[in-house]
């Protein structure tokens, strides 16, 4: 018998690499180390990806197809590498040999609020701590000291060992941190008392910043302020420089004042970023007479917040602000590595800190294109754009060799800090990341850091050392370029080659290890290592662990971070800065909602594994809502329940959205009332033609939103061509402001300053609660107040809620004490807010008289004025019902939430949550209406129900938004562009819009029409929409899309995480989704 009759058929092994980008680049990277690796013809590999080409090896006919899919399916997963976890490769990820994640990485990694907690300054003791000015003082350390002065000269590296010897016995010096601070929404003005923020506290005494001081320099020696360039540097401790005129100690200017970044934890790209001092902090905040205390009218109460100091003096790039790109790994051994080649991100502006320049109010703004350095804040301006700028964190030069196009801008004086950085993160997230050797798990890390200096010594500032500050980490960064270039292609094909060289193929038994240009920056001993010797362990229950133990060492953290300010201020804590007083169980809450509504329920197996994502055209039913129609049609009586049903339905719908029945109110005058009809567009029409026509005349004014749903358009505009009144337009984008006759600010017609176009001429203003397309909450009780204190309670606001109410009912719009923030006005829509097809108006009364010119005292009288007709009886029977779905979510809601003394809903007054959605202003013009206690109590009440459904709702629009970012370049969400504001007036806060964002994103595809995306998501069981959602095209012309019809994926509290997770896993398995 010959020897070829007993050789052994090559083993079949398989990779699989998801997301459509990442297979790109990195399935070609990994056959191209196969095919130059040494193969005996042991290992046949094959591509299980989604996207792979199954033919590619093979020529063999179509008839033989069968028998390779057999073979495929026979074939074990090796390695496994995914951008974010999915649901379809659970089952694989403990038993491939190589996985791309460490047991609960991702959630340790690529959060911002556990990154202030490890690395952060403030997360132990509030003081910034920056590199140890006694350390260099007393050591001697410079950074040059890493490179061997002759390699020094030449621009190149030292030897690699001598870099890793040095670096293990100089990082610790040489680690800079940011204060950090770690906050919920509703606790942002404890944090603005504590850094000093605010000139007063609430016994109006002065507030002592315990933070870190401005420079100080107040010397009679003649000094000269000067940032520090990369491209054009300036040796501030040589005594030789020649210049036209000398130099005298060379320093950056002073620190500003309390100068702060405030991040959304779970934002992305440049999104939920805003800068934040002394001077504009009034944009941020209101002061609450009742309660003598600030609010907050910016961030929402429940998303988690991190604010960091600002990282001064930032080193520029051409005049302008820069951070870069550091790429990073640590692996399931612990050891921590840093790439030498590294992408230099630019802002588009040159930089400057507008000390002198004021907007309305005296507020600095702080314009995104010279503060933040994210390709997404700046790549829309081609011009401008600097690209991705290749940077070598290895090299040190001279100034001769700076000015080079196409050579690497060298950074590494800056190294040290950068490893110093990386390895102690790699020590401090150790114990949270244990259990991955199973699988030879790993963390691709893509880096942020801010490039600074500090002094070298605290008696003399011009000498400095470079340093850089780590501001935030993804746990995979993108593996595709923001531009596409050559020099960026070859940079992201060079840092991941040498990460598979190093984590995978060795692991794969493919080559040996090479590490390429990974340098190695922690190496943890044989004490700290061992708590991971087991080698057993099954990583997804590591990850557990690493989850439980994660929640431990928070809650210690936050005591600790309580503990520390209560002892800096001598005095018993009050409001916690961390709002860890009451937590949900928000899967078992969800699951409690989905089964009330027989939608979602499993015995309906032609939805099954359905995803809806249409709840801003109609929402789902309630089984409650359902079997009040069915009682209501299996007893009609018109004589006896007709009238009675009426009366409970206005009852039910007032005290669900206003929070207080019709006898709460003792002056009648402030009352509202509820007139109901068919939908809310033709209540708007009706409301336009029956009631404001007859006041309206040729000359007044009408303002109007022009994010506004054409419902809350048409009947204006139309209105306005018949009296020959003026309309003016409220717009989302600071545009050119148009004028009419002169150039007098009473006089424009359009401008995204609400203050700027309400005049005393003003008889209505329409907007929207909410936007159906950006999804952003508007603050109604600013403009109420605004409106009605300009035009001399002449001016009526008119409000569609139909978009917010589902979300957040109207408890923030329909104040208890002052009439002037309510609306005159507001509309819902029944069959969005989950329950039947039916209109709701909520009129307050005194206005409805006064356009009516009418001053009967029936409310019957003013129900006729609007509804026609006999009403649907079936559909008032729903709104009762309606009530009882929120009062059973309330109820299940304060089960399963935990609240401390302060925030669980009580007689006595609001949570500090439901404080914050009252925007309170200066009220001695307007007495308060008295109120009954029992009103309280039930607005409390629903607020429970409220605060929950928003907790649920914000988990999921930040996992979308979070997904969809990662998912394609080629997305473009639509996003508030932020530059819509109310004003300021004499005797009125200046506000900015809120941020809150309901559950609502709507986007866009580059290459591919709305129209085709709806349609495969459809076919794989995702019911979405795509249009224009009856927006203006004046709108869509001020966002920039055009005539373009866009996605909506459109949820409500009964969504879970894993309808997000599935519906871009659909999105991502079109052609081209991430690929031009």
């Amino acid at each position: 018998m010959t020897s070829s009759s007993t050789a052994v058929p090559p083993t079949r092994k398989g990779y699989i690499i998801t997301g459509r980008a990442a297979h790109e680049r990195i399935s070609r990277l990994f056959s191209n180390l196969l095919h130059q690796s040494s193969n005996d013809g042991t290992t046949t590999w094959v591509d299980l990806s989604p996207y792979a080409k199954r033919d590619e090896t093979t020529s063999m006919a179509a008839a033989t197809t069968t028998r390779q899919v057999e073979e495929e399916s026979e074939t074990s997963v090796a390695f496994l590498w995914e951008n974010s976890t999915r649901i379809n490769t659970k089952s694989i990820r403990d038993a491939v040999q190589v996985y791309s994640h460490l047991p609960y990485g991702t959630a340790i990694l690529d959060d911002k609020w556990v990154l202030a907690r490890l690395l952060g300054d403030a997360s132990t003791v509030p003081h910034a701590r920056h590199v140890n000015d006694d350390d260099y003082a007393t050591n001697g350390v410079a950074v040059v000291d890493y490179f061997d002065n002759n390699d020094a000269e030449e621009g190149k590296a030292a030897p690699i060992k001598e870099l890793k010897r040095m670096q293990q016995q100089q990082q610790q010096h040489f680690l800079a941190t940011l204060e950090s601070h770690c906050f919920r929404g509703s606790d942002f003005c404890t944090f603005v008392k504590r850094v000093g923020l605010l000139p007063k506290n609430d016994a109006g005494d002065n507030i002592e910043s315990h933070c870190s001081s401005s420079t100080n320099i107040h010397d009679t020696e003649e000094r000269r302020y000067q940032f520090e360039d990369l491209m054009h540097p300036f040796d501030a401790n040589a005594s030789d420089q020649t210049t036209d005129e000398p130099i005298t100690n060379v320093v950056p200017p002073p620190t500003p004042s309390n100068l702060w970044v405030i991040k959304d934890a779970m934002s992305n790209g440049a999104g939920g970023i805003w800068i934040v001092d002394p001077n504009n902090i009034s944009e941020f905040l209101d002061f609450d007479d009742d309660q003598e205390q600030y609010n907050t009218s910016i961030l929402h109460p429940t998303h988690r917040y991190i604010a960091q100091r600002y990282a001064w003096p930032p080193t520029l790039h051409r005049g302008r602000k820069c951070h870069v790109r550091v790429y990073g790994c640590i692996n399931s051994k612990g050891e921590a590595y840093v790439h030498k080649r590294a992408f230099l991100h630019v802002a588009n502006d040159t930089f400057e800190y507008l000390q002198d320049t004021n907007i309305a109010g005296g507020c600095h703004r702080f314009e995104s294109s010279v503060h933040i350095t994210n390709c997404c804040a700046n790549s829309h301006d081609v011009g401008k754009f600097a690209g991705e700028i290749c940077a070598d964190l290895t090299k040190m030069c001279g100034l001769d060799d700076v000015e080079g196009e196409t050579e690497d801008v060298p950074l590494g004086k800056y190294f040290p800090s950068i490893s110093a950085s990386v390895a102690a993160l790699a020590q401090r997230s150790a114990p949270f990341l244990r259990g991955g050797q199973a699988n030879n798990g790993f963390e691709y890390l893509g880096m942020d850091f801010v490039l600074s200096s500090v002094p070298q010594s605290t008696s003399d500032h011009s000498k400095r050392v470079s340093v850089a500050y780590l501001l935030e980490v993804n746990a995979p960064p993108s593996q595709d370029t923001a531009t596409g270039l050559t020099h960026a292609e070859t940079l992201h094909d060079e840092v991941i080659t040498d990460l598979l060289r190093m984590c995978v193929l060795p692991e794969l038994g493919i080559a040996s290890r090479e590490c390429g240009g990974w340098i190695c920056v922690h190496n943890p001993d044989k004490e700290e290592d061992s708590r991971d010797s087991n080698q057993a362990v099954v990583p997804s229950k590591a990850a557990f662990v690493n989850r439980v133990r994660w929640a431990m060492f928070e809650r210690k953290a936050a005591k600790q971070y309580e503990r520390n300010w209560c002892q800096l201020n001598r005095r018993p804590s009050g409001n916690k800065c961390e709002s860890s007083t009451h937590s949900l169980d928000h899967d078992a809450f969800v699951r409690f909602i989905r089964s009330l509504f027989p939608y979602f329920s499993p015995s309906h197996e032609r939805r099954a594994g359905t995803v809806f994502l249409e709840s801003g055209g109609g929402a789902q039913v309630p089984q409650v809502v359902m079997d009040a129609v069915v009682a209501s049609m299996s007893n009609r009586d018109r004589s006896v329940l007709g009238a009675d049903c009426q009366q409970k339905a206005r009852r039910a719908l007032l005290s669900l959205l206003t929070g207080r029945e019709a006898e709460s109110y003792v002056d009648s005058s402030h009352q509202n009332i509820v007139i109901m009809g068919p939908n809310a567009t033709s209540l708007l029409e009706d409301l336009a033609q029956r009631c404001f026509e007859g006041i309206l005349k040729e000359g007044d004014e009408i303002v109007i939103a022009s994010e506004n749903h054409f419902a809350n358009v048409l009947p204006w505009v139309t209105l306005a061509k018949k009296v020959g009144a003026q309309v003016k337009w409220w717009t989302v984008t600071d545009t050119k402001k148009n004028f009419c006759n002169d150039s007098t600010l009473q006089h424009v017609t359009e401008s995204s300053v609400l203050s700027e176009l309400v005049t005393s001429k003003t008889k209505l203003v329409a907007v929207s609660h909410a936007s159906n397309i950006l999804g952003c909450v508007r603050l109604i009780p600013s403009i109420c107040r605004l409106v009605h204190h300009k035009t001399k309670n002449q001016g009526h606001v008119v409000v569609d809620g139909v978009a917010a109410a589902p979300h957040m009912l109207s408890l923030d719009v329909f104040h208890m004490t002052d009439p002037s923030t309510s609306p005159d006005f507001y509309v819902v829509s029944l069959h969005k807010l989950f329950g039947p097809h039916m209109g709701c108006l909520i009129a307050k009364k005194s206005s409805l008289l006064k356009l009516l010119n009418s001053s009967s005292k029936s409310d019957v009288i003013l129900y006729k004025s609007l509804e026609r007709g006999t009403m649907n009886y079936e559909a008032c029977a729903a709104a009762c019902a309606l009530k009882k779905y929120f009062h059973i979510i309330a109820n299940e809601s304060k089960k399963l939430m935990s609240f401390g003394s302060e925030e669980f809903p009580n007689e006595k007054g609001l949570t500090r949550e439901s404080r914050l959605m009252h925007q309170t202003v200066d009220r001695s013009e307007y007495p308060s209406p008295p109120i009954h206690e029992n009103t309280k109590c039930y607005v409390h009440f629903m607020q429970t129900a409220t605060i929950a459904i928003q907790n649920l709702e914000a988990r999921l629009v930040n996992r979308l938004l979070h997904r969809l970012h990662q998912s394609s370049p080629l997305v473009r969400i639509i996003q508030d562009p932020g530059h819509q504001q109310v004003g300021y007036q004499v005797n009125l806060p200046f506000h900015k819009q809120a941020t809150f964002r309901l559950p609502i994103v709507c986007f866009v595809h580059s290459n591919i029409l709305s129209s085709r995306i709806v349609e495969h998501c459809r076919s794989h069981g995702v019911v979405c929409r795509s249009c224009t959602f009856l927006s203006t095209d004046r709108f869509w012309k001020e966002i920039g899309i055009g005539d373009s019809d866009v996605v909506r994926f459109s949820m409500a509290h009964y969504n879970t995480t894993d309808d997000v997770d599935r519906a871009v896993e659909v999105l991502e398995m079109i052609d081209d989704w991430d690929t031009n």
